[in-house]
């Protein structure tokens, strides 16, 4: 963020996306599970991949994590076998 007001801005646009996410029991599922594993990337491999998952999938960010939608797609391709 560059300015006081650039940052104003981009927290109101992902609350105002919170509350759309927050509209349905998934969506709340997600965002509960995003919050619980907040964590540093040095912790569990697995919880932070879940914490990815959880996260991209809300759609609040503002930052479309484009490496992790991949390692998604390719954690499910695998996983469907």
């Amino acid at each position: 963020m560059e300015t006081l007001d650039q940052a104003r801005e981009y927290l109101k646009k992902s609350r105002k996306r919170e509350r759309q996410c927050a509209r349905t029991i998934k969506g709340k599922a997600l965002l509960v599970i995003d919050h619980l594993l907040s964590l540093d990337e040095s912790e569990d491999r697995r919880l932070c991949q879940i914490y990815r998952i959880a996260h991209s999938a809300t759609g609040v960010c503002l930052n479309p994590h484009k490496e992790w939608k991949k390692d998604i797609d390719d954690l499910y391709d695998k996983l469907k076998g």
